[in-house]
């Protein structure tokens, strides 16, 4: 329908058109996302980049938001095994703690049975497993020493980085003040990230950025690229969330009509904005380049690492939502009478186990205990946006180091309750809602 293009899902033709003559612009987080996948499949990605690097370009903010992080995710990275590490130590120890108190009262019973020889073959395993991540960690690059991503980049887009159009503080309070508006209405891009990054702020180069508004950045000067160059743009995000996509059911059926408007409005060049995650962007660049020697396996490790729920959070890296069993712990008979409560309510409103377009970005936690359980109750039950825990350092130490805010989208308190049910086996029919 003439004015409203925009509601219309695009056809393969237009995007191959948009495709054929748009310019290539990379989120910080697909740059980030290097460091989280084997060598070989961060290599494949760079190679496409590489024989694509005529029609590549990064906004300035995308570049500072990349080098602010870029430490913190290796780090985070690394140190990843020895939460493995530890995670699989705290479950053997509950395991075999258990085990041994329902196999006590055979010990004497049967002579057959040598109690002490099956825990020496259980040890014996888990001790492979130790030497097995031990040897992973052993090889993993150390890419604090030698980075050769940051060289690749480095020189990839040499000449490929916006210039800072907001030079002046003032500028910025400017694009603030318009983001706080918008946010207010939930205007695309960024304000899913109002209430988790709010207050966060980067300094750099005398200028205070606040974090809320870095979506809002990199569109802007997204907008200012296309207008000055008077070129269509595509997008490589591997942000999942609902102020860039278009989301109905659980699908996502394409950037948010908001931005396509608000693209097609910015000048009277009648040039045209869409977005791929990074694995389709790999997939369909396959498609149109000759001699790429792209593996399969590296496409689909790409799509592996969206569909665990990674976003691009410098305080969540790594997907973690396996740890859910802290949540578990010393749950009160009362606090699981309220869970049955909630859960009557999920379903009443069609949001029970047996729905299965309902999808969520899983925000990942490490080692992470409800402070408050009443507390954190309350907040499944009634907000829809924000869930507060605690960082507990150690073996689930009663001294508590730091305390984070964690994000989930609409829908995750939900799942995350329901899955609780299941692990608290209240309710031991419910099938867990699918996580992509």
């Amino acid at each position: 329908m003439k004015g409203f293009e925009e509601f219309s899902i695009m056809t393969n033709e237009k995007k191959e058109g948009i495709w054929n003559k748009a310019i290539f612009v990379f989120d910080a987080n697909v740059l980030l996302n290097l460091y989280r996948y084997t060598e070989e499949t961060a290599n494949d990605l760079l190679s496409i980049m590489t024989m694509m690097k005529e029609r590549i370009w990064i906004p300035h903010q995308v570049a500072l938001e990349y080098n602010h992080n870029r430490i913190s995710t290796i780090l985070q990275q690394t140190n990843s095994y020895n939460l493995i590490l530890k995670d699989i130590d705290n479950a053997y120890r509950e395991f075999t703690s258990a085990l041994k108190e329902k196999l006590k009262n055979y010990e004497n019973r049967h002579p057959g049975i040598e109690i002490d020889k099956l825990f020496e073959k259980i040890e014996m395993n888990i001790c492979d497993v130790r030497k097995t991540i031990n040897s992973a960690k052993e090889l993993h690059p150390d890419y604090l020493k030698n980075d050769p991503f940051y060289e690749k980049i480095d020189s990839l887009f040499d000449g490929k980085v916006g210039e800072n159009p907001f030079t002046q503080q003032s500028e910025l309070e400017t694009i603030f003040e318009e983001g706080h508006k918008r946010y207010e209405n939930s205007i695309p891009p960024g304000y899913k990230d109002a209430k988790d990054k709010k207050g966060k702020i980067r300094v750099w180069n005398n200028l205070i950025y606040k974090n809320e508004y870095g979506d809002l950045l990199v569109w802007k000067q997204i907008l200012l690229k296309a207008k000055q160059e008077k070129t269509s743009v595509i997008l490589i995000t591997d942000d999942n969330k609902e102020d860039w996509w278009q989301i109905v059911s659980g699908k996502t059926i394409g950037p948010r009509i908001e931005l396509l408007r608000e693209f097609k409005n910015n000048d009277d060049a009648n040039e045209d904005f869409y977005m791929y995650r990074t694995y389709q962007f790999m997939k369909i660049a396959q498609e149109h380049i000759n001699d790429t020697d792209v593996k399969p396996s590296s496409i689909k490790e790409v799509e592996e690492l969206k569909s665990l729920g990674i976003v691009n959070n410098e305080n969540f890296i790594s997907a973690a939502y396996s740890n859910r069993d802290l949540l578990l712990r010393k749950i009160s008979n009362q606090n699981k009478e309220k869970l049955k409560h909630l859960y009557k309510e999920l379903n009443a409103q069609s949001i029970g186990p047996f729905s299965n377009e309902y999808y969520a970005e899983v925000i990942p936690f490490d080692n992470l205990v409800a402070s408050d359980l009443d507390k954190a109750l309350k907040a499944l039950m009634y907000d829809t946006g924000y869930y507060y825990l605690e960082v507990v350092q150690g073996d689930l130490s009663p001294e508590v180091k730091s305390s984070v805010k964690l994000y989930f989208d609409d829908i995750v308190p939900r799942i995350v309750v329901l899955d609780m049910l299941v692990e608290l086996e209240i309710f031991s029919e419910v099938n867990v809602i699918p996580i992509v």
